[in-house]
C-alpha cells in the first residue's frame, strides 16, 4: 500500500503487502501515529486512501501542524481531537464518510482558512456553522 506524499515535511510510504482485510474478512483501519508514524515536527500531513476511520494521534504533531490532508479514507466525524491542532490552517477531509458536522470541534482550529469536506456523506449543514 502507498500513502501518497503530497507535501513537505510529510512522509509515507508503507508496505504494500499489508493485507487489507483481517482474516474474518473485515476492513482493518489504520490509526495515525500507531499504524502510521507521524513526525512531531511535521507541519503538513497528507494520507490518501491510507484507511483511516479517526481522527485520533493528531497530538503528536500537534501545534506544529498547519495542513492535514486525509483524502479518500473512511473518517466518519469530525472530533475533538482537533483540540491537538490549534494552529491548523488547512484541512482537507474530502471523499471520507463523514455524516454529521459539529461546530463545536472546528472551533479548536481558530486559525482555519481552508476546509474541504467535499464528497462525504453530509445532508444538513447545521445552522450555528459558520
Amino acid at each position: 500500500m502507498y500513502i501518497d506524499s503530497l507535501c513537505k515535511n510529510t512522509f509515507f510510504r508503507q508496505d504494500e503487502e499489508q493485507n487489507d482485510e483481517c482474516d474474518d474478512g473485515a476492513t482493518t483501519y489504520n490509526i495515525m501515529g500507531f499504524d502510521i508514524k507521524l513526525d512531531p515536527n511535521a507541519t503538513e500531513i497528507v494520507l490518501q486512501t491510507a484507511r483511516i476511520k479517526t481522527l485520533d494521534g493528531l497530538v503528536i504533531p500537534g501545534a506544529n501542524l498547519r495542513k492535514l490532508c486525509l483524502i479518500a479514507n473512511a473518517v466518519q466525524k469530525i472530533d475533538d481531537n482537533l483540540r491537538h491542532v490549534p494552529n491548523l490552517i488547512h484541512l482537507e477531509l474530502y471523499q471520507n464518510q463523514i455524516k454529521l458536522i459539529e461546530p463545536k470541534n472546528l472551533n479548536y482550529c481558530t486559525k482555519l482558512e481552508v476546509l474541504d469536506l467535499s464528497f462525504n456523506n453530509i445532508r444538513k449543514i447545521p445552522e450555528n456553522f459558520s
